[in-house]
């Protein structure tokens, strides 16, 4: 056999990290399928679903809550709350064993990623870090920030069945957390 070519995956870490700032759907759902293959010995969506909530599990964090349908998060079947949301960042940041590469893959609210154009008060300065989700009438938020007394906050925002514009919802978003930022 003579090889041709060779291709070589950038590490994961850069992979996640530009699934984080730029919502590449395809990635995520070949992510959770890659998960079923290696823990679980089958590349489908269902196996890699069955390992995020053996994960979450242990974790400490009740799959019951938790439905998920494919990898991107794209369906409208796909749930989660707020509160489990919360408890697997808080998680991540206390012990999860790649903290460090996570928190670099979410983009720094104001300066990249989806939310590049809002989170620009000066209040905000360096410290914000936010993934964001949207479907039609949903708008979810989930990161970290430090308040004006530096304190280490970890939030969730989920918005459902709005109506009106949705740039509404992420401007309510920043003054939220602006409200939080400085009554610390």
């Amino acid at each position: 056999m003579v090889n041709i070519t060779e291709t070589t995956s950038p590490p994961l870490s850069e992979i996640i990290k530009v699934l984080n700032h730029e919502s590449i759907n395809l990635y995520a759902e070949h992510l959770i399928k890659e998960l079923g293959k290696k823990y679980s010995g089958t590349g489908s969506t269902h196996a890699g679903v069955e390992v995020v909530k053996e994960f979450l599990n242990n974790a400490g964090i009740p799959p019951e809550g938790l439905f998920i349908e494919d990898g991107s998060g794209l369906s409208p079947l796909n749930a989660i709350n707020s509160k489990d949301l919360v408890s697997f960042l808080s998680y991540m940041r206390k012990k999860g064993k790649y903290f460090g590469e996570y928190y670099s893959s979410i983009p720094e609210a104001g300066k990249d990623g989806t939310l590049s154009s809002y989170f620009r008060d000066p209040v905000f300065g360096s410290g914000i870090r936010i993934k964001s989700g949207s479907m039609t009438r949903v708008r979810s938020y989930a990161g970290f920030f430090v308040t004006k007394s530096k304190k280490n906050i970890v939030f969730t925002i989920i918005v459902n069945n709005y109506s009106g514009p949705s740039r509404h919802i992420t401007t309510g978003t920043e003054n939220i957390i602006k409200q939080i930022i400085l009554e610390e």
